[in-house]
């Protein structure tokens, strides 16, 4: 089959490791992958097994599944309604409920005649609840690259702190740095450092326990990968890891930008190196459910199982 991604832009975000992990699954298992896009022909910090074409030239293929991933503006939704493809799906990644008054005309049309996926699967249990939404599949894109983030052990004498360094809101990175400074806590970061995808699991191999306070998003890929490399985690109480962040197995958790609870919780893990242990312990094992080559399956599974109903 012939399955496609429409996206905004291929640069380095989570949103685009998602559909290019799956799409090299999708590959893997016999099937051409294409993603369009407004910016290039090519994705330069990730490997795709698949074809890259600028939007433009969406028409010149037939394409038998056409998934949208980008919010639903006049742009992409035009073109998305008017390619040739057998089935049309849309992604949410990310929404936000709270902004589901604000939801135009666009995003209602597709809620009451599109097929709806999504990367995280608390979406789809959000939108069936709360929205006119008639077709929603219980799949979602989101996982992990076991082969990419695996655990490397190395021994310390103190647990070292790290976060992704991303200050932008719904990262709620500012709370972060408060803290930190307030408390004279040293952490080490990565975002905008230029690491190499493939050297990430060095990075997080160089920590003990992962910070992370997101308000919103539809799968948290930083939380799922530190917890790929076997690294204990404090995050954040929200829909985008609650999958696989289990409050009190998996990770210790908070509310976002509850600095008392998190100065709680971190210090639990920093002074008590056998719940360390088995937090990571137990997130690594329960993190490879979430491995690509089982969620795209699934996903691929799905999509075609009902793209032969239509």
């Amino acid at each position: 089959m012939k399955i496609a991604f429409l996206i905004s832009g291929v640069g380095i975000f989570g949103s685009v490791r998602e559909i290019v992990e799956n799409g090299n699954v999708f590959v893997d298992q016999g099937h051409e992958c294409y993603i369009f896009n407004p910016e290039k022909e090519s994705i330069d910090w990730i490997n795709f097994k698949g074809t890259v074409k600028l939007e433009s030239k969406i028409n010149d293929y037939d394409l038998d599944i056409l998934i949208l991933t980008t919010t639903p503006n006049f742009h992409y939704y035009n073109i998305w309604k008017m390619a040739n493809a057998k089935m049309k799906v849309f992604c949410f990644m990310g929404f936000d409920p709270i902004f589901y008054s604000t939801w135009d005309d666009k995003v209602l049309d597709i809620l009451e005649n599109e097929y709806i996926i999504s990367d995280g699967i608390w979406q789809n249990e959000w939108l069936k609840k709360n929205t006119s939404a008639k077709k929603v599949l219980d799949i979602a894109i989101g996982g992990v690259n076991l082969d990419m983030f695996q655990p490397i052990k190395v021994k310390r004498e103190f647990p070292v702190i790290g976060w992704s360094g991303d200050h932008r809101k719904r990262k709620g990175g500012s709370t972060l740095i408060e803290y930190f400074e307030k408390h004279n806590i040293p952490t080490v970061t990565y975002f905008n450092k230029g690491i190499k995808q493939d050297d990430m699991k060095l990075w997080f191999s160089g920590i003990d326990i992962f910070i992370d306070n997101h308000y919103s998003g539809g799968w948290c890929n930083p939380v799922a990968e530190a917890m790929a490399c076997g690294v204990a985690v404090v995050c954040s109480d929200i829909g985008c890891n609650s999958m696989f962040a289990i409050d009190e197995v998996t990770a210790l958790k908070f509310a976002f930008n509850d600095k008392e609870k998190l100065h709680q919780q971190l210090n639990r893990l920093m002074y008590d190196k056998y719940l360390r242990d088995k937090i990571a312990e137990n997130g690594l094992n329960h993190i490879k459910n979430f491995d690509y080559k089982i969620v795209a399956v699934n996903v691929l599974n799905a999509l075609i199982n009902e793209s032969k109903q239509l």
